[in-house]
């Protein structure tokens, strides 16, 4: 069964290529100890909440945009082996290769269980048989599934 990390942070805006230089560094790293996918999405429009929101959350101040990624790994084994070969991987060192954005900010989910539903397609739309049915729009890079609960 599939496992994701995810990550939410607060961007200095004007890093925005430093920081998509930094994650496609590391991001290649993680795929080369195990994990499937690597995925970076730069906020634009992130709203803002009243109670709560990704934005509460890091802290984020005037000048910094949301950050919002995750790590595919195809099983918990491979989350275990592949992260502590990054944390062992020289080339992770923070000390040799600092954050582009204040690290204390990050927000981590760490070993999510990935749950997909199965629909049944009837003229295009999803037709499940249990009573409700959550569904996650957006681009298939982003979100590609349904939740049934």
């Amino acid at each position: 069964m599939a496992y994701v990390d995810g990550f939410v942070a607060a961007v200095p805006t004007a890093n925005r290529e430093i920081y998509l230089d930094y994650a496609r560094k590391f991001d290649a790293l993680f795929i080369a100890h195990g994990a499937l996918k690597a995925v970076e999405c730069w906020g634009d429009d992130v709203p803002e909440g009243k109670d709560t929101s990704f934005s509460m959350a890091v802290k984020r101040q005037p000048d910094e945009s949301i950050l919002f990624s995750w790590i595919t790994w195809p099983d918990n084994d491979a989350h275990d082996k592949g992260f502590a070969a990054m944390m062992a991987d020289p080339r992770f060192a923070p000390d040799t290769n600092p954050m582009p954005f204040d690290g204390k900010r990050i927000e981590v989910g760490e070993r999510l269980r990935v749950v997909e539903g199965r629909a049944l397609r009837i003229r295009g739309r999803a037709v499940l048989p249990q009573r409700r049915q959550i569904e996650l729009v957006g681009p298939p890079e982003l979100v590609g599934f349904r939740l049934t609960l």
